[in-house]
């Protein structure tokens, strides 16, 4: 029996067959590229905007329940995609729908299914946190951090299925979490890449984890995904630096927010009782 690859021999092999073109990326469903076509233009039509996005029912649901979510829950009830796509406004519906379909690349093989779970269950967590986060501050969408965190994490996708096939690789998911740390971050810039999205955005993503990091200007998603993503860590068995070493909290804390109770009060009965809503979002 051959012994299986540590992680950076798995890694060398992983960008071996990635560059050979053996390396199985996920499909981005055409109805994010028609979403981005249509929200593109400066005079973009809400009613062929709803007409594409009625072609998902889940997505459909998803957005009609946004609306009445703890972030943007207003006097009358929304029942229908119109009235959702007129409450939410242009960014927030684009970011929710992509989300969510972007949500969909996480369950969609049976392929390492234990694994593809695991790693969804930790994505949600770090999004819905970031979503929680960003509302706290007002001055922050927070739709885009919560897109942000879901980009962030697809470098994994390609991971799993990979070790998945490969005849060396270890099949634990610490194995997995610990190539993705190494490389997933990489991995998932080059899928956008390959998506063509902007610069920006394959940018931000190169920031997950990267915890010196301090960016010009105010708060900014970026900054609150970083701070999500050590929230996460907080309670595990590897957590991240101490908070004081977080670049990112440090503007937090300039913006007098609260984190006496874990960042934003995380753990508060008000935090955990915000964050189950959130939750429902992207359950």
């Amino acid at each position: 029996m051959r012994p299986t690859l540590d992680t950076a021999a798995l890694a060398e092999h992983f960008w071996n067959d990635f560059h050979l073109g053996h390396i199985r990326l996920p499909v981005l469903p055409d109805l994010a590229f028609q979403l981005h076509d249509l929200m593109s233009e400066a005079n973009y039509d809400p009613a062929l905007v709803s007409q594409a996005l009625a072609q998902d029912a889940g997505v459909t649901a998803r957005l009609v329940g946004a609306s009445n979510s703890v972030l943007n829950r207003g006097r009358v009830p929304v029942a229908t995609l119109d009235m959702a796509i007129m409450r939410l406004g242009r960014e927030r519906t684009q970011a929710l729908a992509n989300a969510h379909l972007l949500k969909q690349l996480f369950h969609g093989s049976p392929a390492g299914k234990k694994h593809l779970q695991n790693h969804w269950d930790l994505t949600q967590r770090k999004a819905v946190t970031a979503t929680y986060l960003a509302d706290l501050s007002e001055s922050i969408e927070p739709s885009e951090p919560l897109l942000l965190t879901l980009l962030q994490n697809l470098g994994g996708l390609p991971l799993i299925h990979w070790m998945e096939s490969h005849p060396d690789a270890p099949h634990g998911f610490d194995a997995f979490a610990d190539l993705d740390q190494a490389i997933g971050t990489a991995v998932a810039q080059k899928l956008l890449a390959h998506w063509n999205f902007t610069e920006d955005f394959i940018g931000a993503v190169g920031e997950r984890n990267r915890w010196s990091h301090l960016s010009e200007g105010p708060l900014n998603a970026v900054d609150i995904c970083l701070l999500a993503g050590w929230s996460e860590l907080e309670t595990s068995a590897h957590p991240g630096p101490p908070l004081g070493d977080v670049a990112a909290f440090k503007k937090w804390s300039d913006a007098e927010l609260p984190a006496t109770d874990g960042i934003g009060n995380l753990y508060s009965d008000d935090g955990q009782t915000r964050l189950a809503a959130l939750t429902e979002l992207l359950a």
